[in-house]
């Protein structure tokens, strides 16, 4: 039997988040469009559409309370029938009303919101065990190639600016604070003295030392906030200088660069075309999705992480590179544990990244254009997705980039985590030029590598006859006694080789006298993305040149 459904996309997203230009304003901007989603749901409900009327999103009590973090996606779908494609319309125009009461021209706001906002929706009749979510989002994504554009009357008239960069102040906006968690939950955003706002690009940068220097932590974040009227970034750069002096050698350099990491779902569309069309199945998978927000959510802020939405399969957020014992990959790795739990039902699927790693100083919204494309990277790797690419912008402007995937085995992930984890306290602190030469003698010996990477036992000897404090596995299975464990060294020297038995011949697929070209190419891409990840783990642990 035929059923109708009504799908419902929120816009302009795009053009809004092209104008911000600080943490708190895409905050603001990404919270804004979860609430119109929220209290277009909850006004559909109040006119007489029901919980298990709704497709996607997820929709109960706990979902319509959930504070902090916007965890409603900008497309709706639910099963109609006569009259519900007005009651949206109504629902959608009383939800932008109820946004420009937050506004302090909430009449100004309110002509400029309505003309400015769109609502895309469809009604549509499909048959039964038609895929609906494909279905429907088809068609929405016709209709917003079609969607026409602003005119520059209503762009001159831009009231979100002023909104979305005082979002912060006290007693200027209520927007952040009653769309945020009480102070007592440990989950809302405050800074470090209990201010619930949203923190500064350097504050999320540095949250390592809100445990590490507690003291001198608050007393800077309350000097900067407390001076500055809640307008802290301008002084970011007092900020760190204050810090360097209160931190010393515990500050690095990758304290000033901020990570951006978004995450897409990966064999979403496979996974729910297996539900046949099911309602019920529909929803329980809305329910999943939810239940990883939230999850998610503790995730990334146990790590000292800020997201800006989790909404969908759709994650993205600002995060320190180091937060105690922990950098961006153990981030990565927390955010996938959730990921898996909550999804444990469905086959197949996974996340992947896009990691862009920019100086404090660098355009916000260039580095998050920048994720996006990182994203799309790591998701055409290959066709089992499940990827990651980074990528580290320093100062100078040199780049520093990977991509690699999650779960093929041996794991990529895995050996490059090795390789961090083999960087120890004592080759922080005492061995910086051992870390740095090891990087450059392979670069400086590529040639060589090209005649001994296809055979292990060859490699191996390479390593061993190159350095001197490198340890075979066989040497150390013979030598139990003597080897009972490797030395920091030679642990270091152990991944790294592991690295490049991985790593050479998953990039050299060409033969080297038939398709000799090729193969030069891909040999010295193969060195380059290996002395680039050699040098993203340096930069990791805070061993390498601040530009």
């Amino acid at each position: 039997m035929n059923r109708t459904y009504i799908a419902l996309t929120l816009g302009p997203i795009y053009k809004t988040f092209a104008n911000v230009r600080k943490t708190r304003e895409l905050w603001a901007a990404s919270y804004m469009f979860s609430y119109l989603m929220r209290e277009t749901i909850k006004n559909l409900k109040r006119k007489g559409i029901k919980d298990n009327d709704i497709i996607i999103p997820f929709v109960n009590k706990a979902a319509e309370d959930y504070k902090g973090v916007g965890i409603f996606p900008d497309r709706l779908i639910f099963k109609s029938k006569q009259g519900d494609y007005d009651k949206l319309s109504l629902a959608f125009q009383d939800a932008v009303l109820s946004l420009a009461s937050y506004f302090k021209n909430s009449t100004n706001a309110e002509s400029f919101l309505k003309e400015y906002l769109r609502m895309i929706a469809i009604e549509k009749e499909l048959p039964a065990g038609a895929n609906i979510i494909e279905e429907m989002f088809t068609h929405l994504d016709s209709l917003e190639l079609m969607n026409l554009p602003l005119s520059q009357e209503i762009l001159k008239q831009n009231v979100l600016a002023d909104f979305f960069t005082n979002v912060n102040k006290p007693n200027h906006n209520r927007f952040f604070t009653e769309n945020n968690y009480d102070k007592e939950n440990s989950l809302a955003m405050k800074d470090i003295n209990g201010n619930i706002r949203f923190e500064s690009l350097m504050e999320i940068a540095s949250s390592h030392f809100k445990s590490e220097k507690p003291e001198d932590y608050k007393d800077l974040v309350k000097h900067l906030w407390n001076n500055n009227q809640g307008d802290v970034d301008d002084k970011e750069t007092d900020f760190i200088t204050e810090l360097k002096k209160a931190a010393g050698d515990k500050f690095k350099p990758h304290h000033k660069y901020i990570a951006i990491i978004k995450a897409d779902g990966d064999k979403i569309g496979s996974a729910i075309k297996e539900l046949n069309g099911e309602i019920v199945k529909l929803q329980k998978f809305s329910e999943a999705l939810f239940n990883w927000a939230v999850n998610c959510d503790k995730a990334v802020r146990n790590y000292g992480a800020i997201p800006i939405y989790i909404g969908g399969d759709d994650l993205l957020m600002f995060a320190p590179i180091s937060y105690g014992n922990q950098n961006i990959f153990d981030l990565i790795d927390a955010v996938d544990k959730s990921f898996a739990e909550a999804m444990k039902d469905y086959k197949g699927v996974s996340l992947s990244y896009g990691i862009s790693i920019t100086y404090y100083k660098f355009p916000l919204f260039e580095a998050v254009t920048k994720v996006d494309d990182l994203l799309l990277q790591a998701k055409s790797l290959s066709d089992k997705r499940n990827a990651v690419a980074i990528r580290v912008l320093k100062h100078s402007g040199s780049v520093l980039e990977t991509c690699f995937e999650k779960g093929n085995d041996p794991n990529t992930f895995q050996i490059i985590k090795d390789v961090l984890h083999a960087i120890d306290e004592n080759l922080e602190t005492k061995e910086k030029s051992f870390l740095n030469s090891v990087g450059y003698f392979l670069r400086d010996n590529e040639q060589t590598l090209r005649l001994v990477y296809s055979d292990k036992k060859r490699l191996e000897n390479f390593f061993k006859n190159n350095f001197d404090d490198y340890v075979t596995n066989g040497e150390l299975l013979e030598n139990e006694g003597k080897f009972p464990k490797r030395e920091s060294k030679a642990e270091y020297l152990n991944q790294v080789y592991c690295l490049l038995n991985k790593i050479y011949p998953l990039k050299i697929t060409k033969d080297p006298i038939l398709e000799s070209k090729e193969y030069e190419k891909q040999c010295v891409a193969a060195l380059n993305e290996i002395y680039s990840i050699i040098r993203i783990c340096r930069f990791i642990k805070g061993l390498e040149d601040e530009k």
